[in-house]
């Protein structure tokens, strides 16, 4: 009849450790990523809605004037001439 296989403390304390380092990169990725994804469309907001560009003339124009500057205020996005702190 073969043993049962029985873990050392030192293999177990092993295995958490790896645990946690594989979570903590795995929530640097997520969080270095999102980062990235929120410049990008605070970029393309910027683009698309200079501060120093035309009034939109249209009432469709206004619509969506007011709803790019609102997802820019809600995803934290500074104007090109602004500086954040």
């Amino acid at each position: 009849m073969p043993k049962p296989f029985i873990r050392s403390p030192i293999q177990t304390g092993w295995a958490m450790v790896m645990v946690v380092v594989a979570c903590l990169l795995t929530g640097s990725f997520a969080v270095g990523y999102s980062i990235h994804l929120q410049r990008q469309w605070c970029s393309l907001l910027n683009a698309i809605d200079p501060p120093d560009g035309p009034a939109p003339t249209t009432q469709r124009g206004v619509v969506v004037q007011t709803e790019i500057r609102s997802l820019r205020s809600n995803l934290g996005c500074a104007q090109p001439h602004e500086v954040l702190d």
